[in-house]
This record gives C-alpha cells, sequence and structure tokens, in this order.
C-alpha cells in the first residue's frame, strides 16, 4: 500500500528548551511514533537533530487521506507548550518528474 508522507520541522519553545533531554526527546517520540502506527498505520521514516530555525526534521510516513487525523496528532504535540511545529506535505521526485522512460 502506497502511503502519504509529512516532513515535521519543529523546535522548542523558550519553555521547552529549559527542559529538553535526550532521554525526555527519545520517550516522547517514542510515544509519538507508537501513535503513529496504531492510530494512523504509519511509521517515523527519519528523525533527525538540527542546528539552524529547527531543532529536528522527522519524516513519517502514514495511511493515504489521513490528514485530518495528522493534523489532530500533532496538534496534541503541541499542547504542552513546550514545542512548536510546521508540517508539510512531500511526495517522492519521481513522483514530480518522472524518470525517462527506457
Amino acid at each position: 500500500m502506497e502511503k502519504d508522507t509529512f516532513i515535521i520541522l519543529s523546535k522548542y519553545t523558550s519553555q521547552g528548551r529549559k527542559f529538553a533531554k535526550p532521554e525526555a526527546a527519545r520517550k516522547r517520540w517514542g510515544v509519538i511514533a507508537a501513535s503513529l502506527k496504531n492510530t494512523l498505520k504509519g511509521e517515523v521514516q527519519s528523525h533527525y537533530v538540527t542546528m539552524g530555525g529547527y531543532d529536528s526534521i522527522v519524516t513519517v510516513s502514514i495511511a493515504p487521506n489521513q490528514d485530518f487525523k495528522m493534523f489532530q496528532c500533532l496538534t496534541a504535540l503541541q499542547e504542552p507548550g513546550d514545542v512548536e511545529i510546521s508540517v508539510m506535505r512531500a511526495w517522492d521526485f519521481d513522483k514530480f518528474a518522472p524518470p525517462p522512460k527506457k
């Protein structure tokens, strides 16, 4: 089954930065990954900690046509007020520019 891909850009708020610890981050993302799997039939494809405008970039794949459920999950992720997120729907480059047929 083909899945929909999303890129999640997250950054800690000033409140969240005070409590950002590797163990807590791993536990939180473990819960999120389990929720994606159980609720959206999805999975985390990659997760990077970054320097710059965002603190992490996560790529997830979920069952097709679950955009609103994804929105609800990500809204819940922001509820504690310690992280802000931006989400982008993504497509494989070959869908945009298919390779030449041989």
